[in-house]
């Protein structure tokens, strides 16, 4: 029988439902779904989770945020198919992407979390077996990761891969914060309670996943496996692939400079480096798309706030130039030929 109870810890945002049996036993992994108006993909994201062969009991708790469409049926329709398997934190109303992300990450129990984000899925059925093996032998180690495929709205491969750097077995908080984040949401495995709760600052950015992977990589190295067991989703409503370049790289530089004021000072030169790189293709951009007072900002900082990146003093001048006038831009440029 399937129990129903509101969750007063959370400050009633959300109902829990939750068999009798699942809630007395102990996963060895979590896997944390948040979702919201994901009915044309939330199918194959779970049917992807319930596919997993493992020696060990798993559990998946999903997140669903208020949806308008019929993500929430779809929800209530597996978790009494396998009650065994299913968590549902049913929010109340819509809470947003972080709020859910948060509460969902609060709720699993297992010694392993995984993740994978409704509108994405799973491509291998010995994901999670293969993931817990590498981290039960790597104990240096607090969480794993591996490439995902790009698929568009119908599943169909775009033909790529997400990039990692360099892609060594081995990563350190230094290289997140130096490259940003490489690792795929639908990739990660982690060692549950690494960092205790999520901490204030958390609570006021953009998005979950990236901070997430700093904090857990702040205690242990990070494991690469090189296989895509993985699909990420590039679609109109997903939650990034549907933020315009521009805003998204504002919002990562907006991550980078919480991490300067929060993380020790030890980190700063990666956090430095990483910003510079933002910064850079955010010039890049505004020139392509002609934002004038934007990015004659970002040339402005390019010269005056990242010391690590001064090589691409020419290149900001050029783009400055471009912004400011395109007429002076062409005369400068066949001066130079």
């Amino acid at each position: 029988m399937t129990g129903h109870r509101s969750s007063g810890s959370a400050g009633d945002v959300y109902d829990e439902i939750c068999s009798p049996q699942l809630a007395a036993a102990r996963p060895r992994v979590s896997v944390a779904c948040t979702t919201f108006n994901h009915e044309p993909f939330l199918r194959q994201c779970i049917e992807s989770v319930l596919a997993q062969t493992t020696e060990f009991p798993y559990e998946m708790v999903i997140g669903e945020d208020g949806s308008s469409d019929g993500t929430r049926a779809i929800c209530l329709e597996y978790q009494r198919r396998f009650p065994d398997r299913i968590r549902l934190l049913l929010m109340r109303r819509n809470i947003g992407s972080l709020p859910n992300w948060i509460l969902t990450g609060r709720s699993c129990r297992g010694e392993y979390v995984a993740w994978v984000e409704g509108d994405d899925f799973w491509t291998q059925p010995d994901k999670l077996r293969r993931q817990v093996a590498f981290l039960d032998a790597s104990p240096e180690c607090a969480m794993c990761f591996h490439p995902a495929v790009h698929v568009d709205g119908e599943g169909r491969p775009l033909g790529i891969v997400s990039p990692v750097p360099g892609r060594r077995a081995l990563y350190t908080v230094e290289d997140l914060l130096r490259y940003c984040n490489f690792i795929p949401t639908a990739s990660v495995v982690y060692r549950r309670g690494l960092f205790g709760d999520y901490p204030d600052w958390f609570h006021d950015l953009p998005f979950g996943d990236w901070p997430l992977h700093v904090l857990n990589a702040l205690h242990g190295q990070i494991g690469f496996l090189d296989d895509a067991m993985c699909a990420y989703r590039v679609h109109a409503g997903g939650l990034h692939s549907s933020l315009a370049r521009l805003v998204y790289l504002e919002k990562r530089l907006r991550v980078y400079r919480v991490f300067r004021r929060v993380l020790p000072p030890g980190y700063r030169d990666s956090i430095a480096a990483g910003m510079a790189a933002q910064n850079y293709n955010l010039v890049r951009s505004c020139a392509a798309e002609n934002r004038r007072v934007a990015g004659l900002r970002h040339c402005l900082a390019g010269w005056l706030l990242y010391p690590c990146d001064k090589r691409r003093a020419a290149e900001y001048a050029g783009f400055a130039l471009k912004l400011l006038s395109g007429r002076i831009h062409a005369w400068v440029s066949r001066r130079r030929g």
